[in-house]
């Protein structure tokens, strides 16, 4: 679908236009090394497929930013195959995933407006779930890496 990149150009705007929050920790974030395989964590805790996650940190290449209290964003993989994820709008498609990445098929969305801190939350998940994305589970919390952006998110 074509109207991905001109949804996404359109939610980056949005969320810079907002302003930004401040970082609470200097550096891009840790970086992703050696990956676990896809299905299950050390121990089986939480598969990738099947837990919803929540958004707890935004990461870019000036630091990591806590979620602002009150903004609530969540992914869930519902098959190898499915992902949906929502800050203020909803967004769900068609994915790729390996023991590594998980790579971002046609993905549509709703189109409303987000106003306030929701809308740097949702930008910061598109720039990350854009193409293909590195990941890593590490106890509860997935790490979402696209370059230099990225967001951990918490199972819940």
């Amino acid at each position: 679908m074509r109207r991905l990149p001109v949804i996404l150009a359109l939610v980056l705007l949005v969320g810079a236009a907002c302003g930004s929050t401040t970082s609470t920790n200097k550096g891009p974030g840790p970086s992703l090394g050696t990956q676990p395989p896809s299905d299950t964590v050390a121990g089986g805790d939480h598969p990738l497929v099947g837990t919803t996650w929540t958004v707890t940190s935004l990461i870019d290449d000036t630091g990591v930013t806590a979620v602002p209290t009150g903004v609530s964003a969540t992914l869930e993989l519902s098959s190898d195959t499915q992902i949906a994820w929502n800050a203020c709008n909803r967004y769900a498609g068609s994915v790729t995933v390996t023991d590594t990445t998980i790579t971002m098929g046609q993905i549509q969305s709703t189109l409303m407006a987000c106003p306030g801190p929701g809308t740097d939350v949702e930008a910061a998940m598109g720039s990350v779930l854009a193409g293909t994305v590195d990941y890593q589970i590490e106890g509860s919390v997935l790490h979402l890496r696209n370059g230099t952006r990225g967001v951990d998110l918490q199972a819940s």
